[in-house]
């Protein structure tokens, strides 16, 4: 019962998480945290976002776009 209600707070945050961020700030802020943009892999972010039900596609399309920002400056 107690791995029960942990479960049900943890996919509640999850939710809360995407309602007040959005999913590309998510992908963006974790991006970040896992410093991807000084590493060029996004093994970390991934992992991290698979309970989000984020894809491999959705992390790189975002690093791509941001990367492209980044040195275009």
């Amino acid at each position: 019962r107690l791995i029960n209600e942990m479960d049900r707070i943890y996919k509640e945050g999850i939710a809360q998480d995407i309602k007040e961020n959005g999913l590309e700030n998510i992908i963006l802020r974790e991006l970040a945290n896992h410093e991807a943009y000084y590493t060029g892999t996004i093994d970390d972010t991934f992992e991290t976002l698979k309970p989000y039900k984020i894809t491999e596609e959705q992390i790189w399309k975002m690093y791509r776009n941001k990367n492209a920002k980044l040195t275009n400056n």
